[in-house]
């Protein structure tokens, strides 16, 4: 997944409080997609946003 890639680039350069924040902020990002993955209304086309 592309924000895995963010969080590797970004390993080791980060403050403790920067580092924190980017994984909540990944980490709510993925089950917010996860969510509207499986909403029936959310348009999706090969498993991405149509």
């Amino acid at each position: 997944m592309s924000s895995d890639i963010l969080h590797e680039k970004t390993k080791g350069n980060l403050e403790s409080d920067e580092a924190r924040f980017l994984d909540q902020t990944l980490s709510t990002l993925k089950l917010n997609f996860v969510d509207e993955f499986g909403n029936p209304s959310t348009p999706f086309v090969n498993g991405e946003l149509a």
